[in-house]
C-alpha cells in the first residue's frame, strides 16, 4: 500500500510565517491564519443563512478557508505585489492542481 503524506505535508503549515503587510506584534504562521480564516468563513456562512435566509453550506466554507493557503506549504508565503504577477500564480496553480483532489471531497467523501 502507498503511504498517503497529505496530512504530514499540511502539518508543516505551522513552520510558515506569514508576511506582514504592516509592523505585527507577534508572527503569525498559515496554520494560525487559515483558522482564523475558517472560522470567520463558517461564522459568515451562518450568518447569512440564519438572518438572510441564504442557502450555505458553512461547513464548506470553512474547510475552504482552512485550506485556501495550503500551497504556500511550497512556494511560501509571499506579499501581495508577488501574489499577482503573473509568473507566481501560474506556480501557485501548478500546486494547487497537486491538493485539488484532497480539497474537492475525492479522499474526505461521506
Amino acid at each position: 500500500m502507498k503511504e498517503n503524506q497529505f496530512f504530514a505535508m499540511m502539518s508543516r503549515m505551522k513552520y510558515i510565517n506569514r508576511w506582514g503587510l504592516m509592523r505585527n506584534t507577534y508572527n503569525e504562521n498559515i496554520c494560525e491564519h487559515s483558522l482564523q480564516v475558517a472560522m470567520i468563513a463558517h461564522a459568515l456562512g451562518v450568518i447569512g443563512n440564519t438572518y438572510f435566509n441564504k442557502n450555505i453550506n458553512s461547513d464548506r466554507l470553512a474547510i475552504m478557508g482552512m485550506y485556501h493557503d495550503s500551497t504556500e506549504i511550497i512556494t511560501g508565503d509571499n506579499a501581495t505585489f508577488t501574489v499577482n504577477s503573473e509568473s507566481f500564480a501560474v506556480l501557485k496553480f501548478k500546486y494547487a492542481t497537486i491538493l485539488r483532489p484532497f480539497i474537492s471531497g475525492k479522499f474526505f467523501s461521506n
